[in-house]
C-alpha cells in the first residue's frame, strides 16, 4: 500500500510542517522510528528512499543492527533489521535474533546497575541530610555560645568591683578593667544573691557556654568532614558505569563505619549485602582501579572508590 500511495504520489500528502519520520511511522505499522530517520536521512528524494528501504524489506536484505546512544557503545537506544547508517554509533551482528539478543541483555545490565545506584543513592542522601541537619545545629549553637568569655568577665568585674555592692543591687555599673578604654560596663545582677553568688553564677555559665562551644566545635569539624566524604561517595555512585564499579562502592560500605551503618539501617539492602560478605569470605577477590595507557604510553590508575583512591 504505501509503495502503490508513492507511485500514485500522495504519500506525502499531509506533510506540512511534520517530520517525515512521524508520517512513516503512523501510515506503516510495523516500522520502527529508527528505521524511519533512516528513510529521511539517506536521501532528500523521500520518495526514492522509501521505496529503497521497503524493497530491503520485502527483499530480506538485512542487516542486523543495535545503535547506540554513546561513542563508548554502553547505551543502547534501538535495534533494527535493517543497516542504519544515519546512527553513528551501531554494531552489526549476524542475526536479528543476536541483535535483539545483545540489546536486551544490556538493557538488563542496566537496569539492574541503575537499581544498584537508586539503592546507594538513597541510603547516603538520607545520610547527607542527617549531616547537614547536624551541621545546622552546632553551627547554631556555636553562634549562641561563641561570646561565652563575657561570663568570665562578669564574674571578674564583680569580685572587682565586689567593695562597692552591699547587696540586693539589680544591676553593676563600672568601669570594663578588661578593655584598653575601660569603657563602662553594666553587669545585671540577681537581686536574690549575694555580690559573691552572681560572680560564681556567671563563672558557671561561663564554664557551661565555653564547654557547649568547644564541643560543638568538635562536632561541626567532624562533621564537614564527614560531609565532604559523603559527597565523595555520591559522586562515586553516580559516576559508576560497571558492575566492578558498584563492587568497589559496596567494598567501601562494608568497611567504612559511617557507610557500614547505613546497611543495617536500610532493610531493602541488609540481605543483599550479607551475600556479598558470605561471597567474599570463600575468597571473591575484591575489585582492582581502573587502568588507562595515556598518548604517551604512560599507565594510569584511578581508584572505583576512596579506598582504591587512598591506596593509590
Amino acid at each position: 500500500e504505501a509503495i502503490d500511495a508513492i507511485r500514485a504520489g500522495n504519500f506525502w500528502n499531509d506533510l506540512s510542517d511534520r517530520h517525515p519520520a512521524k508520517i512513516i511511522v503512523e501510515k506503516i505499522t510495523g516500522l520502527s522510528p529508527v528505521i524511519a530517520n533512516e528513510i529521511v536521512s539517506r536521501s532528500e528524494d523521500l520518495d526514492g528512499s522509501l521505496t529503497e528501504v521497503l524493497s530491503e524489506i520485502i527483499n530480506s536484505k538485512t542487516q542486523p543492527t543495535v545503535v547506540f546512544a554513546d561513542k563508548e557503545m554502553n547505551i543502547p537506544k534501538d535495534y533494527s533489521a535493517l543497516h542504519i547508517s544515519s546512527m553513528p554509533f551501531r554494531k552489526n551482528f549476524p542475526s536479528v535474533l543476536a541483535a535483539v539478543s545483545y540489546f536486551y541483555d544490556i538493557q538488563h545490565k542496566i537496569e539492574i546497575i541503575e537499581k544498584k545506584r537508586n539503592t546507594l543513592v538513597r541510603s547516603i542522601s538520607k545520610k547527607i541530610c542527617n549531616v547537614e541537619n547536624l551541621i545546622k545545629i552546632h553551627s547554631q549553637e556555636i553562634d549562641e555560645s561563641r561570646d561565652h568569655d563575657k561570663f568570665r568577665v562578669f564574674g571578674d568585674t564583680i569580685y572587682a568591683s565586689i567593695y562597692k555592692l552591699k547587696g540586693g543591687e539589680s544591676v553593676l555599673e563600672t568601669y570594663d578593667v578588661t578593655q584598653d578604654d575601660k569603657g563602662i560596663i553594666c553587669i545585671p545582677l540577681d537581686t536574690d544573691l549575694s555580690p559573691s553568688k552572681n560572680a560564681q553564677k556567671y563563672y558557671k555559665s561561663f564554664k557551661k557556654s565555653k564547654s557547649r562551644y568547644e564541643n560543638a566545635s568538635k562536632f561541626l569539624k567532624n562533621e564537614k568532614e564527614t560531609l565532604n566524604y559523603l559527597d565523595s561517595v555520591l559522586v562515586a555512585i553516580l559516576n559508576a558505569s560497571e558492575n566492578d564499579d558498584f563492587e568497589a562502592i559496596e567494598n567501601e560500605f562494608e568497611s567504612v563505619p559511617v557507610l557500614k551503618d547505613l546497611l543495617k539501617n536500610d532493610s531493602s539492602t541488609s540481605g543483599k549485602y550479607k551475600s556479598r560478605n558470605a561471597v567474599r569470605k570463600k575468597g571473591k577477590p575484591d575489585t582492582h582501579p581502573r587502568r588507562y595507557i595515556s598518548s604517551d604510553g604512560i599507565e594510569i590508575l584511578i581508584g572505583r572508590n576512596n579506598l582504591q583512591n587512598d591506596t593509590l
